[in-house]
């Protein structure tokens, strides 16, 4: 009889432990995991409103846009000296732009229209051109001809169209470089973290007039939980921009930075071993100084702008059936 009771006492208590909950992980390895092969598909959207005031508006000039880029990313190789070389293949651009000049609504995943816009046809001459790009701890490096080749399958057909050069930016070598390769690995702390940790990162920018942004991110691990079996970090971040050597363009102009700050949020995949979302929002005040030309003396213009964006990672099978779903 007391061997009995004993056995399913331990039984009892065996069956309690194994119905209890999983202790939740307190610590996660914040680092890319860069497998050759491996091809995902990065989208990023960007909402920007901008008020544009001069010393003579009573009221300032508002504008506001939303730009979509979508790349095919793939592993071609992993080496010590650098951690990948991926290959990112454009696979869309959509376009909403409520500036100063005629409105602008495309988007490349929709059906191509038998008259289309020049904008649109430019941004389809973009699609399926590929960007190789060194992803580097130190800074990411994309190789070199790639971005001009995009440029100039495109420029030709944009016309006159301002609301091109929203675009057509997106491909110039400094804001590529950061916005699809460093931005990318801003957020990685590179050692084990728990949460409630923090740590600190800086990505410096270099613009054609001679100037440079750095952006100052401060991090913080928050909960580690699971979502749909896979174990998911949350990363909550803020940060300072700031310039320095603020020179003139080709056209005489001045931009330099009043202020900037962002912050936001980043879903990091442990599996995976990168951020399948991230959501930012920046505030950025720039004075702009115009040179007198003619009768009219130097002007000073304030820009405020405030970004919204969202960026999404996911394997490239699921893009491929969500478009094949999508067709009519």
């Amino acid at each position: 009889m007391i061997r009995r009771v004993r056995s399913s006492w331990l039984w009892t208590a065996f069956l309690l432990l194994a119905a209890a909950p999983l202790r939740a992980q307190e610590s996660v390895t914040l680092s890319p995991k860069f497998q050759k092969g491996r091809a995902v598909y990065i989208e990023q959207t960007a909402r920007t409103t901008r008020q544009v005031k001069t010393a003579a508006d009573v009221q300032p000039r508002l504008a506001r846009s939303e730009i979509t880029f979508g790349f095919l990313a793939v592993v071609e190789d992993v080496r010590d000296d650098r951690l990948a070389v991926m290959k990112l293949t454009i696979e869309r651009i959509a376009l909403h732009d409520e500036g100063g000049g005629k409105p602008s609504d495309i988007d490349t995943d929709r059906p191509a229209a038998a008259s289309q816009p020049a904008i649109e046809s430019a941004a389809r001459a973009m699609i399926g051109k590929s960007i190789t790009m060194s992803l580097r701890r130190e800074g990411c490096l994309p190789r070199e001809g790639d971005l001009e080749a995009v440029r100039s399958a495109a420029a030709p057909l944009a016309g006159d169209d301002p609301a091109f050069s929203a675009i057509l930016g997106e491909f110039a070598l400094e804001r590529f470089r950061y916005s699809w390769g460093d931005a990318r690995l801003a957020l990685f702390s590179w050692r084990d973290v728990k949460s409630g940790e923090s740590w600190e990162n800086s990505l410096r920018q270099a613009a054609a007039d001679g100037s440079s942004t750095t952006y100052l991110y401060r991090c913080k691990l928050g909960d580690i939980a699971t979502s749909e079996g896979r174990p998911i970090a949350e990363v909550r971040f803020a940060g300072d921009i700031s310039q320095s050597g603020a020179g003139p363009d080709a056209r005489g102009v001045i931009v330099r930075l009043d202020d900037g700050t962002f912050s936001g949020s980043a879903k990091f995949d442990v599996q995976r071993g990168e951020f399948v979302v991230q959501e930012t929002n920046a505030r950025i005040r720039a004075i702009a100084t115009l040179p007198a030309r003619g009768q009219s003396p130097e002007q000073q213009v304030t820009i405020d702008q405030t970004i919204d964006s969202r960026t999404t990672i996911e394997p490239a099978e699921t893009r491929a059936k969500r478009r094949s779903a999508a067709k009519p």
